[in-house]
């Protein structure tokens, strides 16, 4: 692929704006409208806990000119002005790796447009994180599934409880999702599916020693199967598989995979994330047969906005000359967010 020369495409513009990451883009066919969904973050810039992580919106033309419009459905720090469509319930991390799906097969216009994003809930009192879900009938205006999470997950943290009913006080036996949630419809399945981050246990033993990915599919996007190990770092891997954004085109699944330059405990390496081209026949078999060269490869220019790590998107927007990438990036795995430039290209 050919970087935009207009790149990044849509920057860092307002105060809620502090780091740029995932994104998701729609393009519809009769009026050309792009829609975009990307998370923004502040952190402890915000006053209100739930604005710390939110979901923002963006509209183009021609998928290349953006604009941010003024929705007035959430403030931040007072200002009314602003474009985020989703905030979190202020837990410890909120509204991480939101992902966006048209679904025209659904009859009930209210859930046209789905969300699943991971976030933290109040449950009994603790905070449990998992996966969470969203609809809307316009993309602007969301309504959260009264139940959450649906799948609890793991943050990877390792004083953090055992959060599976399996359990007695024993690490969960199956692998969890994560905070990184890539959505997309199979059309061979007929059904929803999500691949996400997990994290695999160290040959000693230890937990949360490297990033994974895992599967999981739901027919009405409420009640999710338990999800599958499908993808693990192997002897070829510099490190960590972070994540993997999946798309279905002439039969075959395609995954952009996130290819995390980490150790394991030691967390050596670059902390650079390029992303490297896998594909499979059923979405659930990878054959990871271009390794050895990243298909969307990081700059190595600090200067860049996209030096260090992407955070692919699993929805290609195909034109009758090309198909277009979106991606959010950041110059580095541990940039300064506050003064080094993020986006989304």
């Amino acid at each position: 692929p050919k970087r935009h020369a207009a790149n990044p495409m849509i920057g860092e513009t307002k105060p809620w704006e502090v780091a740029i990451g995932y994104c998701t883009v729609y393009r519809d066919i009769r009026t050309g409208l792009h829609q975009c969904w990307y998370q923004s973050y502040s952190g402890n810039h915000a006053n209100d806990p739930t604005r710390r992580v939110v979901v923002c919106y963006a509209t183009s033309n021609d998928g290349v000119v953006w604009e941010k419009p003024n929705l007035g459905l959430f403030d931040y720090n007072g200002d009314n002005n602003t474009n985020i469509v989703l905030v979190g319930n202020g837990g410890r991390s909120v509204n991480y790796g939101a992902s966006v799906l048209v679904d025209h097969r659904d009859s009930d216009r209210e859930k046209r447009y789905k969300m699943a994003y991971w976030d933290f809930v109040n449950v009994a009192g603790r905070q449990v994180p998992g996966l969470c879900v969203a609809f809307s009938r316009d993309g602007i205006h969301w309504v959260k599934h009264s139940k959450a999470p649906l799948l609890q997950g793991a943050y990877g943290d390792p004083t953090q409880p055992p959060l599976s009913a399996e359990s007695q006080g024993e690490p969960p036996t199956r692998p969890a999702i994560s905070d990184v949630i890539d959505l997309m419809w199979d059309p061979r399945r007929d059904c929803f599916v999500i691949y996400s981050k997990t994290w695999i246990d160290a040959p000693d033993g230890r937990r949360f020693w490297k990033r994974a990915i895992i599967r999981t599919e739901s027919k009405d996007f409420v009640h999710w199967s338990m999800p599958q190990l499908i993808i693990v770092p192997d002897d070829g891997d510099l490190g960590q598989i972070h994540g993997a954004s999946v798309f279905y085109i002439h039969g075959v699944y395609l995954a952009t995979l996130q290819r995390l330059d980490f150790g394991g405990f030691d967390r050596g390496g670059t902390g650079n994330m390029p992303a490297e081209l896998a594909l499979s026949r059923d979405g659930i078999h990878w054959h990871r047969s271009f390794q050895d060269e990243m298909f969307l490869p990081v700059t190595g220019d600090g200067e860049t906005f996209d030096a260090g790590c992407l955070w692919t998107s699993s929805t290609p927007i195909h034109l009758p000359e090309e198909i277009r990438f979106y991606y959010g990036a950041y110059p580095g795995w541990n940039s300064d967010l506050e003064n080094d430039s993020t986006g989304i290209g």
